[in-house]
């Protein structure tokens, strides 16, 4: 039985989805960068959002779209502020500690494609590596800050869109 959540006008388009806390320092930096490419970029086949949420609750954002790119922040030792990381779902699975979310988003999608909801095969995922998550603050750290145009430009380079 295919799922009854539907979207046709989503068809053939492409999500990019910035996920975050703009209350926490460098947490809102996924949002932060869909806000900014919301601006520069003019595609009617490129949609924009911001989520503060993930696991099982992105599934009613991403369904039916082709394609989805989620932007988040991502705490790595031992790696520069500001690099572009891209994983993928697999990376995700088995409550990764990269999600604090009690489902990760490997675990919803491959749940979405059990119950036939129409999610996308091409999901891509780009973490920022950050400084700070925890302390509240509605902007991000100063080299976060510093490095912000420099972020989004390797994400427009990495995701091809001009």
């Amino acid at each position: 039985m295919k799922s009854q959540l539907h979207f046709p006008t989503r068809k053939g388009k492409t999500l990019i989805i910035g996920l975050g806390n703009t209350l926490l320092s460098d947490d809102g930096i996924g949002i932060y960068i869909v806000r900014k490419l919301g601006k520069i970029i003019d595609n009617p086949y490129i949609v924009f959002k911001e989520a503060p949420i993930g696991g099982l609750e992105l599934l009613d954002i991403i369904v039916d779209y082709k394609k989805v790119i989620i932007i988040d922040s991502l705490i790595l030792e031992n790696n520069p502020l500001g690099t572009l990381v891209q994983l993928s779902l697999k990376d995700l699975k088995g409550g990764s500690s990269w999600t604090r979310h009690q489902v990760s988003l490997n675990e919803a999608v491959e749940l979405a494609k059990k119950i036939k909801m129409n999610v996308p095969d091409d999901i891509r995922i780009y973490g920022i590596v950050v400084k700070d998550i925890s302390t509240f603050k509605e902007e991000c750290t100063p080299e976060i800050k510093q490095a912000f145009n420099n972020i989004v430009e390797n994400i427009k380079n990495v995701l091809k869109i001009t």
